[in-house]
């Protein structure tokens, strides 16, 4: 859903990626219990896997939101997900 508003409007959408930031760490922070099934994990790594291709995608669209002030959460944000999330995130970026 978000993909499809970053080109429909970009302004609204960038005005609110410090709190999609925060949603979006609640998702890649939830670590399933140790007696999860495997479709609870399967879930969980599907949840992550679209949070880090729309984190891509925004910022793609709004590479400026991390150098400017304005942003500051979702810069905190990319940086804990280029820190914690290398192989993924660098993945989703080769398959672009």
């Amino acid at each position: 859903m978000t993909s499809k508003l970053i080109p429909l409007a970009p302004e609204e959408t960038q005005r609110y990626l410090d709190p999609l930031s925060e949603r979006y760490t609640v998702v890649l922070s939830f670590k399933p219990k140790d007696n999860a099934v495997k479709q609870e994990i399967e879930k969980a790594q599907e949840a992550s896997m679209g949070i880090l291709k729309i984190t891509r995608d925004i910022s793609k669209a709004f590479p400026n939101a991390e150098i400017t002030g304005e942003s500051h959460k979702w810069k905190t944000y990319m940086e804990w997900v280029r820190k914690t999330f290398t192989t993924q995130f660098k993945s989703l970026e080769l398959d672009v």
